[in-house]
């Protein structure tokens, strides 16, 4: 089976040549601008696969706009990998937002800058005032939580409401309800693919047992890796990808959920011209997906939505910048998204 290979850092989904015209200018995007200051930047795993867990036993411009409340420079705890993380960090780059980072997973991973035995003593000091704390988690001020979904509604909600209501809908609650269905449908195609990566499905025992041994525990997926569970599971996961590029058009001037429903929406993402929250899970969910299904790649929807997806402001100089985790996609003991090269992101881990 032969896989895409990439550079990270000099091509992405502009290597393909589209067979449509190329999406609007890079000016017929809107982007909500951040009024924070400018700081310098600090620099420099679904949770952690169970195996390494047990070593330390309204839209647009004018909808876009931040509360001047906001702490000007929040936190962001996760693993030093892509994983749960990168929709988050990439939503920053696009708000102009900039993020401390708290990256676990050194020695083992390259981006880590604090240890992978520092996160059980960081998560009893969270426990003290944030609910169920886990990574990733946000400190925003007072605010702090855990779970990416509830980490991007926040971010949203606080500093460009527009991107949770898509002005496709004169209600707004179903602007907000139409959208967040696409978040939920998506953060659940996203976590299925990825425990198929790991072959296993993490966190299924009581937590006074993790607590008690240190290990995770699972349950393991028989033969996750055949040829022919592999082309079930890439079915599956274009599918979804199509159908989630599919949902922001249908049912707008009687649109069916046909391939000819993204016509009423005049734009390369979900929701038309301006990107929303789902579009940042949806590129980063595409772009895991190519680990085990490198053929979604080719989709011409699917070229079009990244292809302007990366141009946007913001995202297309952090896609770019030395501060972006490349690799792993995921914790490094699964056989996809455990790739260490950041010439080969995409390739399988060897058996």
């Amino acid at each position: 089976r032969s896989l895409h290979t990439l550079m990270p850092q000099t091509k992405r989904h502009s290597e393909f040549e589209p067979t449509r015209p190329a999406p609007p200018p890079l000016e017929h995007f809107t982007r909500p601008r951040s009024r924070l200051p400018p700081t310098a930047s600090p620099g420099p795993w679904i949770a952690l696969a169970p195996v390494l867990f047990s070593l330390v036993s309204a839209s647009g411009a004018e909808g876009h706009r931040m509360s001047s409340k906001v702490s000007p420079r929040p936190v962001l705890g996760y693993w030093a990998i892509r994983g749960l993380a990168e929709p988050i960090r990439l939503l920053h780059a696009y708000l102009e937002v900039d993020l401390e980072e708290h990256r676990y997973g050194a020695p083992m991973l390259p981006a880590g800058d604090r240890p992978i035995s520092a996160w059980p003593e960081t998560k009893r000091q969270l426990a003290h005032d944030m609910a169920l704390p886990n990574l990733p988690y946000y400190i925003d001020g007072r605010v702090k939580l855990s779970e990416a979904a509830s980490i991007m509604r926040y971010v949203c909600e606080r500093r460009a409401p527009g991107m949770l209501r898509p002005d496709l809908f004169e209600d707004k609650l179903e602007a907000a309800a139409r959208h967040d269905q696409v978040l939920t449908f998506l953060f659940g195609a996203n976590a299925a693919l990825r425990a198929f990566h790991y072959g296993y499905l993490p966190q299924t025992r009581l937590s006074r047992e993790k607590e008690a041994d240190g290990r995770t525990g699972s349950l393991y997926f028989k033969d996750a890796r055949s040829e022919q569970a592999v082309s079930a599971m890439a079915a599956v996961t274009e599918e979804q990808i199509l159908d989630a590029l599919k949902a922001g058009g249908v049912g707008i001037h009687g649109n069916a959920p046909t391939s000819e429903a993204t016509s009423a929406i005049n734009g390369p993402f979900i929701f038309g011209r301006d990107p929303c929250a789902a579009d940042f899970l949806l590129y980063e969910h595409v772009q895991l997906a190519r680990c085990s299904a490198p053929q979604i790649a080719d989709r011409e929807e699917v070229k079009r939505f990244c292809e302007a997806f990366e141009r946007l402001p913001g995202v297309l100089d952090y896609l770019d910048s030395d501060r972006r985790v490349t690799v792993p996609f995921n914790a490094p003991v699964g056989p996809f998204g455990a790739s260490m090269d950041p010439s080969r992101p995409y390739a399988v881990k060897d058996q």
